[in-house]
């Protein structure tokens, strides 16, 4: 097997083959691959690694400015919800910029619908749709306000134009009725933002034992000045959600028990907030499970007992989903049946 190939394999050994029918080994085989592409995708910011050896972490890009009053969130706005419309307006800063558009819309012409031109967002559905909606980076500087103005492009009524300060949207959704249909316009920042984690490598597949690491650092998270208390904890999938299925077997096949591979699954340590809940970045080291499977990294950062008292301080949590894959196992059981069994799925070249 060459380097650049990735291999996608499924253990059969334990599972009778007149058990699995089609269409449960389908939907297994998708819950799977989902939750690697909601690791790469929702939970990691690979990276950018120059060709050679591999760029420290020292040289990343600082993703928010922990000392001043400018900064980035990554910003989901939506609109919809009620009745297809065809919708048109844009979304404007007045005191930064946007980048990295994401559009969330799934209509045939969604990408020549929602653009990025200048600093501003446009929007203009050619065709009628019950919801729209785009991820934005916002870069942004002390006192910005988003203007956002949507409706139904058909419609005679004016648009209203809502004015929202960027500070306003970075602890809790904003929220605008569009119509007397009941579409509303929300505001929020992605899943995420708050405990940025950015790992060196540009995929979220590790070999039993293989030494990783990533580093963190809080952005905005709505409280500050103190020394916030960080936990850290990697398990096994099925710890967090039971699988079940046809002969109560489910995804459990493919989930290790709890803690199962573990060294070590917990660290914990402060990490300094300024006044505005942001903090430098910091390095974390971990090594990957030695038994394959999906496993669930989880990081939870909390105010000291003393402040959440105080009130209005809630606790920030994220979950990253990784796969543990073994290649020396990939191999045909034909020769040995004492071998695991692998099928495998779909190779990507």
């Amino acid at each position: 097997m060459s380097q650049s190939e990735l291999t996608f394999m499924f253990h059969f050994g334990a599972i009778p083959q007149r058990i699995i029918s089609h269409w449960w080994f389908t939907v297994n085989c998708c819950a799977l691959l989902s939750f690697l592409i909601s690791g790469i995708w929702e939970a990691a910011v690979p990276i950018p690694v120059a060709t050679g050896a591999p760029q420290p972490f020292s040289q990343t890009k600082q993703w928010a400015n922990p000392n001043g009053d400018s900064g980035r969130i990554r910003l989901r706005v939506t609109w919809g919800g009620a009745t297809a419309e065809q919708w048109q307006g844009h979304v404007a800063i007045d005191q930064g910029n946007f980048s990295n558009l994401q559009i969330l819309t799934t209509t045939p012409d969604a990408a020549g619908s929602i653009m990025m031109i200048g600093d501003r967002i446009e929007v203009e559905n050619g065709s009628r749709t019950y919801f729209g909606g785009a991820d934005i980076t916002v870069n942004y500087s002390a006192g910005g306000q988003l203007a956002i103005q949507l409706g139904n492009q058909n419609a005679d009524l004016e648009r209203p134009i809502f004015t929202v300060p960027i500070e306003d949207v970075l602890n809790d959704p904003i929220f605008f009725d569009l119509d007397q249909h009941g579409n509303r316009l929300v505001i929020d920042r992605v899943a995420g933002d708050r405990l940025p984690v950015r790992f060196q490598k540009d995929h979220l597949v590790f070999e039993p034992g293989e030494e990783f690491a990533f580093e963190l650092f809080a952005n905005r998270v709505g409280w500050g000045l103190q020394n916030a208390n960080c936990q850290i904890e990697i398990d096994s999938a099925s710890a967090i959600r039971p699988a079940t299925g046809l002969g109560g077997l489910g995804m459990a096949a493919y989930w290790p028990a709890r803690g199962a591979g573990l060294k070590h699954n917990r660290q914990s340590f402060s990490i300094p907030l300024n006044e505005n809940g942001s903090s430098e970045q910091r390095l974390i080291r971990w090594t990957a499970p030695s038994i394959e499977g999906v496993y669930q990294l989880t990081i939870e950062l909390a105010p000291t007992w003393q402040q959440a008292a105080k009130g209005n301080q809630r606790a920030v949590q994220r979950k990253i989903q990784f796969v543990v894959l073994d290649r020396s196992q990939s191999r045909d059981a034909t020769e040995d049946s004492s071998t695991p069994k692998w099928k495998p799925m779909e190779t990507l070249v």
